[in-house]
């Protein structure tokens, strides 16, 4: 990694084995430990491994790192910068612990994993890695009870430069007046809509469900998602029901919902091309069913337009997308290049109807609960994306909480109240490229 380059990155632990060489039972006096060293202007942002609990699912056991200070003892008896209890995990549960910001900069830690239950819980060791990874981190070596051994963890690291991101002076989204105004969801499950209405009714002020329910006449939307399961026939006003199903909806609420606050009288145009569990690099690339669906629909809609008379102009893309590919790490290293290619073939595909200057790339943070194991390095990926281009905006859904867990036990979809949250994130960000067109 080139750190004059401003790029955050990620770095491995050790090798990319399928599966571990040893499984290693963690004690109240069995450890298991790997030192690593960080470049200077480089930050520590999570630890990301995979877990044996010998398939009770219970237990619990420490991570602890330390600033390394010349020997494994020396380094243990200081207190830890870091630590958390790990409790009663999904046995070869992939694990994720996110580091707060400034903890862990530039320097040589030790992570340990230590005070392991009467109930068995441990790591997993592999081969070790020759002489660090990427030149990122280096000074790579494992313990067992606090000796070298010839293997190291099963783990990776996701980090991140200190130096601010510069984006490069290229031209800027500029909306044509006269135009109709088009704003394009698409990505997978979430983009789809997998919140429930009978739940958000639930606890909803009732004038805004009453409002949700009714819809919004001024913003309008044609919804086709997941191979054709939901679909609306051309354009009608967003509401409930525009989700993966009659029964669920998906970020266009909250989205409608602060444009019409905002712009209130004035119309805009929302295109909903999405398919629940596609991935990135699998589904999304050029000549896939996925991504084939996806863009016929997007013309067809397009056309929809012309025919009623207007003069589409696509200005946003909306794209909340990256849960399937954070169970591979190839598919993390590589998913800043393969998101801005994808963004490069949206683009010529829908050459006529793109706004002067590009359409503005709204990049939506996926939610860092399990199962999305390697999501901080997905996310870390997403920011170097929109690194490259004064069009692209990276959406921080995990600082405000937006959640998966407190609805119907779905660990993998946004509850209610977080799906609307992040509709009037992608709102507010729309709102700027509009208002920075007016101004």
């Amino acid at each position: 990694m080139n750190l004059s380059d401003r790029k955050a990155n990620y770095a491995f632990l050790c090798k990319n084995y399928p599966m571990s060489i040893e499984p290693f039972r963690v004690t109240d006096s069995d450890t298991a430990a790997v030192r690593f060293s960080l470049p200077a202007g480089c930050s520590l942002t999570a630890l990301y491994g995979t877990f044996p609990s010998w398939s009770d699912n219970i237990g619990s056991m420490d991570l602890c790192l330390y600033r390394w200070e010349g020997n494994y003892a020396s380094s243990v008896s200081g207190q830890p910068v870091y630590s958390r209890t790990i409790r009663d995990y999904v046995d070869n549960g992939r694990l994720s612990f996110h580091i707060p910001d400034g903890t862990v900069k530039g320097g040589t830690y030790l992570c340990v994993f230590c005070r392991g239950s009467e109930n068995p819980v441990g790591v997993y060791f592999c081969e070790a890695p020759d002489n660090g990874v990427s030149g990122v981190l280096t000074d790579i070596l494992a313990f067992k009870n606090g000796q070298p051994c010839d293997l190291s963890l099963k783990m990776y690291a996701s980090l991140h430069t200190d130096d601010p991101v510069v984006k490069p002076n290229l031209p800027k989204t500029r909306l044509t007046p006269g135009k109709a105004h088009v704003i394009y969801i698409n990505g997978q499950s979430n983009a789809s809509g997998q919140s429930t209405q009978a739940i958000y009714k639930t606890h909803a002020d009732p004038a805004v469900y009453a409002q949700f329910e009714k819809g919004f006449p001024h913003i309008l939307i044609d919804v086709a998602v997941d191979g054709g399961s939901r679909e609306t026939d051309g354009f009608v006003p967003v509401s409930f029901g525009q989700g993966s199903t009659k029964e669920r909806f998906g970020p266009e609420l909250g989205l409608a919902q602060y444009l019409d606050e905002k712009y209130p009288g004035e119309t805009f145009y929302v295109i909903k091309s999405s398919w629940s569990g596609a991935g990135l690099t699998l589904h999304f690339a050029e000549g896939q069913e996925v991504y084939e669906y996806i863009m016929k629909h997007t013309l067809t809609s397009l056309e929809r337009l012309k025919d009623m008379g207007l003069d589409p102009e696509v200005f946003a893309l909306c794209w909340m997308q990256g849960e399937t590919d954070s169970w591979n790490v190839e598919q993390t290293v590589n998913y800043a290049d393969r998101q801005e290619d994808l963004i490069r073939r949206i683009t010529e595909r829908i050459s006529p109807y793109v706004a002067p200057g590009g359409f503005a790339f709204l990049d939506a943070a996926i939610s860092d609960a399990w199962p999305w194991t390697l999501n901080g390095i997905i996310n870390i990926q997403k920011e170097i994306c929109c690194s490259r281009s004064p069009n692209y905006y990276y959406l921080d859904t995990v600082t405000p909480g937006l959640g998966c867990e407190k609805e119907n036990d779905d660990i993998a979809h946004y509850d209610s109240d977080a799906m609307i949250a992040l509709g009037r994130m992608y709102g507010e960000t729309v709102s700027r490229i509009i208002d920075e067109n007016r101004s």
